[in-house]
């Protein structure tokens, strides 16, 4: 039982994780992290001129919390159920601009990179 919650802990944090370890390798700032969902987003989900300037909004807003986040003194355990309510805060707002099938699509593609960065970790 201990064995599959974590692993579903595991599987639920790898799209932070990768958020963090970006932002910590590459210094990157909120904008640039922001940017570079925007452009995955516009070649994965082939967003619409019309949604592009709300999922950016989205995108900074997120980038921008996680930033502050980073800056505290809590624990890493509060850091990573902070960042997960932020993922899923981010999931309901981004449902709202895109449509159920670039939704879906989303939903997916970050399913199937939560499995490529647990199988580079088992790696």
């Amino acid at each position: 039982m201990k064995f599959i919650n974590r692993t579903l802990l595991i599987i639920a944090l790898i799209p932070v994780s990768v958020l963090i370890a970006q932002a910590q390798t590459q210094s990157s700032t909120p904008e640039e992290r922001a940017q570079k969902w925007d452009d995955w987003m516009k070649k994965e989900l082939m967003i619409t001129s019309d949604q592009e300037a709300n999922v950016h909004s989205i995108n900074l807003k997120y980038a921008q919390i996680n930033e502050q986040l980073k800056g505290t003194e809590a624990s890493r355990r509060a850091k990573f159920q902070e960042l997960k309510a932020n993922e899923n805060s981010k999931e309901k707002e981004l449902k709202q601009v895109l449509t159920k099938g670039q939704f879906k699509s989303y939903q997916e593609k970050k399913k199937e990179m939560q499995k490529q960065m647990l199988q580079s970790m088992r790696n």
